[in-house]
């Protein structure tokens, strides 16, 4: 979970959790959904991302999320049980209800949001691409020691708005984790409000 402080190429992020963070409190992010993968060989649910509850059967995550699973793989949601081990609410219909899982602990960082034309040049510098990298449907945060990191990937980049937490971004890729020259890179959230208006209702059983 990142939180802001004020309002492609790759696959996700590094290995590590979220650079500069520290536990969440319990029930603080009531919508933070764990998608996980089922290791055969250990017997449990792994954490694979983030993703956010967006409609009691609608869940926002990003697209490399999915499109890692493969045929064998099973994949379930877990929704307000990241504090504790033990069984969780599983949003699927084809699994059961009550699982084995890993205790993971909900993590959250606040990073400061960086403009497109600095994140692109900050990119730009180590690339060999002249082109625009940091594309409009793209926005960065973070600074170093404080960023998104792998296994945050799908998770939300929210910020408060006259007392509401809104949804401006979607962890997507980024180079290192927590690394001063390069903030982490999401998803811009308005970029798809069309889309997503088409497949999900605007109020739950509409």
């Amino acid at each position: 979970m990142a939180s802001p402080l004020f309002p492609g190429p790759g696959s996700g992020r590094q290995q590590g959790g979220p650079g500069g963070s520290h536990n969440a409190p319990a029930g603080r992010w009531p919508w933070q959904v764990s998608v996980r993968r089922y290791n055969k060989e250990l017997e449990l649910w792994q954490h694979l991302c983030g993703g956010s509850l967006i409609h009691q059967q609608w869940v926002l995550t990003a697209a490399h999320c999915t499109q890692r699973a493969q045929k064998d793989w099973k994949q379930c949601l877990v929704v307000g049980k990241e504090q504790k081990p033990g069984p969780a609410v599983v949003l699927n219909q084809r699994l059961p209800t009550a699982l084995r899982l890993w205790p993971y602990q909900l993590q959250e960082v606040m990073v400061p949001i960086v403009g497109n034309e600095v994140c692109n040049q900050c990119y730009q510098n180590s690339s060999t691409n002249t082109g625009q990298i940091i594309k409009d449907d793209m926005l960065c945060a973070g600074s170093e020691g404080q960023d998104s990191c792998q296994g945050d990937s799908g998770g939300p980049l929210v910020c408060s708005w006259e007392g509401i937490w809104v949804q401006v971004g979607i962890v997507s890729w980024g180079y290192s984790c927590g690394h001063r020259d390069f903030p982490g890179v999401y998803a811009r959230v308005m970029s798809y409000i069309s889309w997503i208006r088409k497949y999900v209702p605007l109020c739950p059983g509409s």
